[in-house]
């Protein structure tokens, strides 16, 4: 899953930082025949990742690389942009942690230990709470 406003990509449960690749450059060839151009670059200690977007159909693909170079799998990878994060919330947080964390973003009084709970469950992953709350 690629949160598109804070450039992060989700994969296996790790949530990594991107760097938006700035030139058209090749990211191969889509099932529609479309070209694949390169998004963005994600690297962990593990793996590095290129995030590609069809010029046609616009599907993204994620093609992950191991250790070694060598190309660990491709997968389809689908795009959360701002107006979606709330649904993406709901996928990871109860129904009060994600009130606590909407309340929060909207200063109003919430629930302290829904929102330790929540912030808790999404740090583990690796994504930035106060961030997804200026988005929300």
């Amino acid at each position: 899953m690629y949160i598109e406003p804070m450039n992060t990509l989700i994969i296996d449960g790790e949530a990594l930082e991107g760097e938006k690749v700035r030139e058209e450059l090749f990211g191969g060839f889509c099932e529609c025949g479309g070209v694949m151009l390169q998004k963005a670059i994600f690297q962990s200690k593990r793996r590095s990742v290129i995030l590609s977007e069809c010029e046609r159909c616009w599907k993204n693909r994620a093609i992950v690389f191991g250790d070694d170079r060598k190309v660990e799998e491709i997968r389809e990878v689908k795009v959360v942009n701002r107006g979606k994060i709330p649904e993406f919330l709901k996928e990871l947080l109860s129904d009060a942690e994600l009130e606590a964390i909407r309340d929060k973003a909207k200063g109003r009084e919430y629930s302290y230990a829904s929102f330790s709970k929540a912030k808790k469950k999404l740090e583990n992953i690796g994504l930035d709470v106060s961030e997804l709350i200026r988005l929300l």
